[in-house]
């Protein structure tokens, strides 16, 4: 990826655009405004020229938790799972995760989110609601 970019300032705020192309490839770049100052700008357009060269650029996307547990990330493991495997992770995704953050966009969910999550889950997680759920220990030895 190239990285090269620039800022404009667009009605009453500033924008950049990054080049975000693979070599050989057709040119492609994003854009992201509001930004209120230039200066503003140009450091969001490094960061992001920063996350391209070390391969941790990520699209924006308005992708739910939801459309991605259960249309990309279930049927990418499934095969490697028994069914029985399968199923429990179904039924958790479907009684704890969705009604908590299906559709929040998974870029906007943050680690506070989940260690506030696990932490309720802990206290409070049982279904019958007598109290939480007990973490599985490992089996390896340190």
């Amino acid at each position: 990826m190239s990285g090269r970019g620039h800022v404009y300032k667009r009605g009453g705020a500033w924008t950049y655009v990054v080049d975000i192309s693979l070599a050989g490839q057709r040119r492609r770049q994003k854009s992201k405004g509001g930004y209120r100052t230039k200066r503003d700008a140009l450091a969001a357009l490094n960061e992001a020229q920063g996350a391209l060269q070390r391969g941790i650029y990520v699209e924006p996307s308005k992708l739910s938790v939801k459309t991605f547990l259960l249309d990309h990330w279930l049927p990418a493991i499934e095969s490697g799972l028994r069914n029985s495997t399968l199923q429990g992770y179904r039924s958790a995704i479907s009684n704890y995760v969705l009604p908590r953050f299906g559709e929040i966009r998974l870029q906007a969910l943050t680690p506070d989110q989940l260690n506030a999550f696990y932490g309720h889950l802990l206290r409070e997680g049982r279904r019958d609601g007598k109290g939480g759920s007990v973490p599985r220990r490992s089996t390896t030895s340190m």
